[in-house]
């Protein structure tokens, strides 16, 4: 991801990273729903400035080992954070950009 140098090479990295990060959570069948979900909102791509996707994926860097330790709060706030991050920039940005 981090030497992606434009949105659709980044976008098929940061895809399969949210693959992986669903699997790895061992929640059973919730990862196929969850599976699901990622390829349906993955059809609504959104080419996005690459300097902020490099940037969002600092968040992706630190849930990689609280995933592996197995420290759900640390899991929960990282992920709760990066969502929240891209509520407000990534599509509230684009719906904002087509008033």
């Amino acid at each position: 991801m981090a030497e992606a140098t434009d949105c659709s090479v980044s976008h098929q990295a940061i895809e399969r990273f949210y693959q992986l990060v669903g699997t790895a959570s061992g929640m059973g069948t919730a990862v196929e729903v969850y599976h699901e979900t990622l390829a349906e909102l993955y059809d609504y791509f959104i080419p996005y400035f690459i300097e902020k996707l490099h940037k969002s994926n600092h968040d992706h860097i630190a849930l990689v080992p609280a995933l592996r330790a197995g420290n759900v709060y640390d899991d929960v706030e990282i992920s709760r954070k990066h969502v929240d991050i891209l509520n407000r920039t990534m599509f509230m940005e684009s719906a904002q950009g087509r008033a």
